[in-house]
């Protein structure tokens, strides 16, 4: 599936251009990704695009949110069923959300991922706090890619931002709304 077909597929669902799709589908597929984490699902739209990506590279994406989100209409679960990708994608909820959800992997024994697109929260906090156990639980060379840091009512978000471009052993750059970390091999 490519990101027009999600695009078209996704049609009226808010939050992900088919810019942003196509951003981060090019981005996992030249790098040939197959450990994808999104914390924040909503809907679903991002997480379509991101498995239309993992099914190119043979990958999985993990996507997490807080359990209310499975109220939402249309689920994620619909929209990747529509999209015919479902088998790719895990969908966790949990009462503590994407910062429980890091936290927790610091003791497990997961495999680092390739890719994390953060688009949870929004508050300053949680997302200085995400940046950082994100980058944690991310391989050397992977990227994090934060949404909304020139978002005019996310302002936390941008200051956020504004200390995540300081941390050492990261590579930033920013493709309009969003801000990407390209871990380093330190």
């Amino acid at each position: 599936m490519t990101p027009a077909d999600v695009a078209k597929a996704t049609d009226g669902v808010r939050w992900m251009s088919l810019e942003h799709g196509t951003f981060f589908y090019d981005l996992i597929v030249k790098n040939g990704f197959r450990s994808i984490l999104e914390l924040g699902t909503l809907h679903g739209v991002g997480t379509c695009y991101l498995a239309a990506a993992a099914e190119q590279t043979g990958g999985h994406v993990v996507t997490v949110d807080l359990p209310w989100s499975a109220t939402l209409k249309p689920e994620a679960a619909e929209l990747l069923k529509k999209c015919g990708l479902r088998e790719r994608v895990s969908i966790v909820r949990r009462k503590d959300g994407a910062e429980g959800f890091l936290v927790s992997r610091l003791d497990a024994a997961f495999a680092p991922f390739n890719f994390i697109y953060v688009d949870a929260d929004h508050t300053y906090r949680p997302t200085v706090l995400f940046a950082t156990l994100a980058l944690a639980s991310l391989v050397p060379g992977g990227y994090v890619c934060f949404d909304d840091i020139n978002n005019s009512g996310y302002p936390d978000v941008r200051r956020a931002w504004q200390v995540v471009k300081q941390l050492p052993g990261v590579e930033i750059t920013e493709h309009g709304n969003l801000g990407v970390c390209r871990r380093g091999s330190v």
